[in-house]
């Protein structure tokens, strides 16, 4: 099941007619209408990056799609192969919440690792564990947008 949802998103892009991806959505992180700080792939534009706070406090980078298989889902937390990011092997989860299907590092050091990757390079590279696909999000901004979201934090 685990490979069958990285080929869906490889069909979906392959065969899907999609329209000319908003420059900006893939040149750098923005604000989304639901005020939601995101990146999208620049490659397939299938997949997006979000940044968030974890429960713990602690900046969290979630890849996330959308899944119509989602909404029948039970919202549990389940084991997902691993995925490469900038070359990485990184242990990673999957949880389904509404349409949208979230992947995310299984380990702190795994979460350590994505945010430091958006924070020191240019581009970050994602590649499923068998490395039949891959997916590329820009880094620039995030680190501004981390710093808001550290603020925003601290408000009462």
């Amino acid at each position: 099941m685990k490979k069958a949802i990285w080929a869906a998103v490889l069909s979906a892009t392959v065969f899907s007619s999609f329209s000319v991806l908003a420059e900006s959505e893939v040149e750098a992180w923005y604000t989304s209408k639901g005020n939601e700080y995101l990146v999208r792939d620049s490659i397939h534009g299938d997949l997006h990056a979000l940044l968030s706070i974890a429960k713990s406090g602690k900046p969290y980078v979630y890849i996330i799609m959308f899944d119509s298989d989602c909404e029948e889902s039970s919202g549990d937390v389940i084991s997902h192969n691993p995925i490469y990011v900038n070359g990485t092997l990184t242990r990673y989860q999957q949880y389904c919440s509404g349409k949208r299907r979230y992947f995310m590092p299984a380990t702190e050091a795994g979460r350590s690792h994505i945010v430091k990757e958006f924070k020191l390079r240019n581009f970050v590279e994602i590649k499923a564990h068998d490395e039949s696909a891959r997916f590329l999000f820009s880094a620039k901004g995030f680190s501004n947008f981390l710093q808001k979201l550290k603020l925003e934090q601290k408000g009462i």
